[in-house]
């Protein structure tokens, strides 16, 4: 082993173990519930060809602090996208095409907070995550020429993003997320934090 080599490791196993309980982040056998909105397009679905609008997607996640730096959980997401077609000479050709569906999935975070901001309340953390999608596309049956269309889609995906989350309270915070997974998205929220008792140590 060179010295170059032994010198990283040795620099990357000091970070690590300087690593101490910190505010704002997830800290070991501790709890964080979120709950917010996403633009949705980094998941795998069947885009509309005209939308009203971005697709609008919930979200619900949970992460259990397995030690001062690394947390799990599950994620649930519900999506939903809408068409509308109006014909300003022929009303009753109006229609509505509708994809919506779910995905769940488990999510990983490294968190850096515990050696960048020990004393405040942020968390600056990455993320990786691995899930299923199932979604329904349904055409309007007013469109005649297009309700064969309606289609059922399963797939499963992974990816990645980076978040910083900051709390105003001290088991309440705000969350922002950007993320890569089919495409380019952005999430944010509220993270709930059920922490330790103050007169428990952190081993």
């Amino acid at each position: 082993m060179t010295f170059s080599v032994r010198m990283f490791l040795s620099a990357v196993l000091i970070f690590v173990l300087k690593a101490t309980a910190s505010v704002g982040q997830i800290n070991k056998k501790e709890l964080s519930i979120g709950l917010g909105l996403a633009s949705g397009n980094g998941h795998p679905v069947y885009r509309l060809p005209e939308s009203d609008s971005g697709i609008n997607t919930a979200t619900l996640f949970a992460e259990y602090g397995i030690g001062k730096l690394f947390s799990v959980g599950p994620y649930l997401l519900y999506s939903r996208e809408v068409a509308t077609y109006v014909d300003p000479y022929y009303p009753a050709l109006n229609s509505k095409d509708v994809n919506s569906g779910f995905d769940a999935g488990m999510r990983g975070s490294f968190h850096t907070s515990s050696f960048l901001f020990t004393k405040l309340n942020g968390d600056l953390y990455f993320t990786g995550f691995y899930g299923y999608t199932y979604r329904s596309v349904v055409y309007d049956k007013k469109n005649i020429y297009r309700d064969d269309f309606n289609t059922k889609i399963h797939d499963t995906y992974f990816g990645g993003l980076v978040g910083l989350s900051y709390n105003f309270l001290p088991k309440i915070g705000l969350y922002g997320e950007v993320g890569f997974s089919k495409k380019l998205f952005l999430g944010a929220g509220v993270r709930f934090l059920i922490k330790k008792s103050e007169n428990q140590s952190n081993p």
